[in-house]
């Protein structure tokens, strides 16, 4: 819903503080994110997935794969319009928040998919992955759902090596891993 004077960006914020008092109130209570981030939420996990915004910046469909608790792919939803995000996830516990953020914040360019990655039955443009596997297993999970041409934009932990991509994958390490406070971004796609 558009209000009187505001703006995309406006409203974006204002969704991303939505989602932020989300993750507060139900995300940490329900485990699904530490309560250690407590004081952290908006850094740790927002503005860390918002950053694979300049990698998206044409219309896609797009899959996050085991979106858990939203991240990335409802801050990146709410930021980009022109992306259409399904989250996947097939645990009921993230499921049950996954269903209540989308209520509540009302993304039109978001659905839910309540299963496992391997059942989806759709094909993506762009696959998102952060805290899901180790490259190889995400990398596995993510070749079944993309297009023939199709990338995967994974959150690499600190202590990323290129040689953890498994054999004939395209590999771009976005960012210095030793400058990133989480690791790089790595896209991985065919070759």
């Amino acid at each position: 819903m558009k209000h009187e004077g505001s703006t995309p960006l406006s409203e974006a914020s204002a969704r991303l503080r939505r989602f932020e008092s989300l993750l507060l109130s139900r995300a940490v209570p329900a485990g699904l994110i530490s309560r250690g981030d407590e004081s952290r939420i908006w850094a740790r996990h927002i503005l860390d997935s918002l950053r694979a915004t300049p990698f998206l910046s044409e219309p896609a469909e797009v899959v996050d794969l085991g979106s858990g608790a939203g991240l990335p792919g409802i801050p990146l939803a709410i930021a980009l319009p022109h992306l259409r995000m399904t989250l996947a996830d097939a645990r009921r516990a993230r499921i049950a928040f996954l269903e209540l953020a989308l209520e509540e914040l009302e993304p039109p360019n978001a659905q839910l998919f309540a299963g496992r990655v391997e059942d989806l039955d759709r094909r993506f443009e762009v696959a998102l992955a952060r805290g899901f596997g180790s490259p190889a297993n995400t990398w596995a999970a993510a070749e079944r759902v993309l297009v023939p041409r199709g990338r995967l934009i994974y959150w690499a932990g600190r202590g990323f090596q290129p040689e953890e991509v498994p054999g004939l994958v395209s590999t771009t390490v976005a960012g210095d891993p030793h400058l990133e406070r989480g690791g790089p971004i790595v896209i991985m796609a065919r070759q």
